[in-house]
């Protein structure tokens, strides 16, 4: 079923949705205000998704409205409080990943973290290895309302798993 018929005809839990790259930001808040309108008992999911490991940090990039969207906290928490605003008392998450990988970037760089490097997040410049999906898919969960799930990662060293949670509860909003 097709996302715009299924919006209209169905009732959803959990909508989960990710602003990307070429669009701007009153555009991201429109087209989710529209989403929220649809699924009034939705609780909604901001995936801020994560950047491209060899392009430089853009986290603490200010905000240009007019520009594109980037991997910045400006742009996430401007378009959050803008739909919080919007929609009083709807829950609103955040996967935040973007924070936890700014916070894992500046780890590295003060030789704190037990990850020698970001890459190892990545398989290719664009997406996660089993480290990165670990990251992102319990970001999902916590940004949820839901416990962090270390069974599909048994794999991962406990003491980069407990590095890794750590940055989760402290970047993602349930």
């Amino acid at each position: 079923i097709r996302w715009d018929v299924a919006f209209f005809e169905k009732s959803y839990d959990f909508v989960s949705v990710q602003p990307f790259y070429f669009t701007k930001l009153d555009q991201n808040f429109e087209i989710i205000s529209t989403w929220m309108k649809l699924q009034p008992n939705a609780k909604f999911i901001l995936h801020t998704g994560w950047p491209n490991v060899n392009l430089p940090s853009v986290y603490d990039q200010s905000l240009d409205p007019n520009e594109d969207f980037v991997h910045s906290k400006a742009h996430t928490d401007t378009l959050l409080n803008r739909i919080r605003s919007a929609f009083p008392g709807r829950s609103i998450g955040s996967t935040n990943i973007i924070g936890s990988i700014d916070s894992i970037r500046r780890d590295i760089a003060a030789d704190t973290s037990p990850i020698a490097n970001l890459n190892s997040l990545y398989r290719d410049p664009v997406h996660f290895d089993h480290l990165g999906q670990y990251l992102a898919t319990n970001s999902i969960y916590v940004s949820m309302g839901r416990a962090i799930d270390d069974q599909p990662f048994q794999s991962i060293p406990l003491q980069i798993r407990a590095y890794l949670k750590s940055k989760i509860i402290a970047n993602a909003i349930p």
